[in-house]
């Protein structure tokens, strides 16, 4: 191998070397690039109410039945009623 072979040989794994650096760098910048903008998408945490209306609330259990109610008694003016049913209510 002459010395300009040899001289050939090494410029071609230096491009090669520079063109995977370039590669890696450019993946990293889209990465972060990615992160950031992934990271403006995301929703903000909200604040706890201070207040929560509604004109009835109903508790249910793991599988979907009502086992409580808070509303406003339909039955005349007597204000706020609770109710509490069994496993085989509703």
């Amino acid at each position: 191998m002459t010395e300009l072979e040899a001289l050939k040989e090494r410029v071609r794994i230096l491009e090669q070397r520079s063109r995977r650096l370039r590669n890696v760098g450019i993946g990293l910048a889209l990465s972060v690039i990615a992160s950031f903008a992934f990271a403006q998408q995301r929703q903000p945490r909200t604040a706890i109410p201070d207040v929560i209306e509604a004109k009835r609330f109903v508790l249910k259990d793991n599988k979907g039945a009502v086992r409580a109610e808070l509303a406003l008694n339909t039955f005349g003016d007597v204000g706020p009623s609770l109710w509490f049913y069994g496993a085989q209510a509703k």
